[in-house]
């Protein structure tokens, strides 16, 4: 990702700045294993190419509902894990 902002005159920054966030974020967002479909389409009609991002995955933010030991999960109705 990093190569082909360079030759592209580009940057974290700059990528930040057309989607409203900071460079940081960006970085974190392609350096990630997944990022939010949103996001990665975002990217995508910007013009990075589709090889260099991560999957598009949405997530429910915040922690995880923990096993308990019998293998369920309170309040849930599927446990992932």
């Amino acid at each position: 990702m990093r190569l082909w902002l360079d030759r592209n005159h580009g940057s974290f920054r700059r990528l930040g700045r057309r989607l409203k966030l900071t460079g940081v974020s960006v970085a974190r967002l392609c350096d990630g294993e997944t990022m939010p479909t949103g996001r990665r389409q975002q990217l995508l009609d910007l013009g990075v190419p589709v090889e260099l991002l991560p999957p598009g995955v949405d997530q429910r933010p915040g922690r995880k509902p923990k096993r308990r030991r019998d293998g369920t999960c309170p309040g849930a109705v599927v446990c992932k894990g």
